[in-house]
């Protein structure tokens, strides 16, 4: 099992570096137009790893939070990587159901993909956005901490693309 994983990382490496040259020096604008590879979670009967890929800014527009989508991959490296639900982006926290029959990630709210299915299923509707959760151990629920509400000021500010409030 531990060969399978190393294999795997050496796999998300390749994956994540793309072109970039083991004889050139690696620059600051190379570092940011490296996919940023984290939150690997393996299912729970070890046949499937699924993570989140981080894109790279567009240069025209840096100030743009990067694209993020959950990919999945065989455990067995038996199939490429390839995205859960394409064209995701703004997706986060992938945590499978305790039975591994779901799986749940944040976009913003929480969503939960049935095994075999297509789509998934928002399933909270909270107004400021769901920051983080976590499956009960029996996989019937789902406890979650919800982010307030922006106040008038702040979302005046995010639509101005201001770093700071000043009180």
């Amino acid at each position: 099992m531990t060969h399978r994983y190393l294999l795997f990382t050496l796999a998300v490496v390749f994956f994540c570096a793309g072109n970039l040259s083991a004889q050139k020096v690696i620059t600051p604008e190379d570092v940011l137009s490296i996919r940023e590879l984290s939150d690997l979670q393996l299912s729970p009967n070890g046949k499937q790893i699924v993570f989140v890929v981080n894109e790279p800014n567009d240069a025209k527009s840096p100030r743009e939070p990067r694209v993020s989508n959950i990919w999945v991959v065989p455990a067995d490296g038996s199939e490429p990587p390839r995205p859960l639900i394409p064209d995701l982006k703004n997706a986060a926290s992938p945590r499978w159901s305790p039975d591994g029959s779901s799986l749940a990630f944040l976009s913003d709210q929480i969503y939960l993909l049935r095994n075999g299915e297509k789509t998934a299923s928002r399933v909270t509707n909270v107004p400021g956005g769901v920051e983080d959760y976590v499956w009960s151990p029996d996989g019937k629920m789902i406890a979650f901490i919800g982010r307030d509400q922006a106040t008038a000021e702040e979302q005046a500010s995010r639509a101005a693309s201001d770093d700071a409030i000043v009180r």
